[in-house]
This record gives structure tokens, sequence and C-alpha cells, in this order.
């Protein structure tokens, strides 16, 4: 198996436009840091083309620091 990294790039950026998305606008409270975490395994096993096999894995995380209005 062969890795594209702009295919990982893509779905890097892709997640964290996603992820400051949900907080961007957000009403209920002033979002003053968030923190992505990617945690990306890839591995291959090499052979016969025909045997070849892959497996990707994944770990997404967010830390949202806000502060919230007094009321």
């Amino acid at each position: 198996m062969r890795v594209k990294l702009a295919d990982v790039h893509r779905t890097i950026q892709g997640y964290t436009q996603y992820a400051i998305g949900a907080f961007k606008n957000l009403a209920i409270a002033e979002v003053e840091e968030i923190t992505l975490k990617f945690n990306l395994k890839i591995t291959a096993e090499a052979g016969l083309p025909m045997l070849a096999s892959g497996k990707t894995e994944s770990d997404f995380a967010i830390e949202v620091k806000c502060k919230f209005p007094k009321d």
C-alpha cells in the first residue's frame, strides 16, 4: 500500500475546518482557545502484490477553552 501524504494532509485540513467551524460564532460562550490533536498511525505489510494489505488508524481529539458570560 502506498500512502499519499497529500491525501493525509487534505484529511487533516478537513477535520480542522470542521472542528473550528463547530465553535465559530458560538452564541453561548466566548471560545478562547481550541486545541486539536491528531494521532495518525499508518502501517503497511509487504508481500506479494496480490496479497499485500494496508491499514490506517487515526484518533481525533478536541479540547476547547471557553469563557461563559456572567449573568
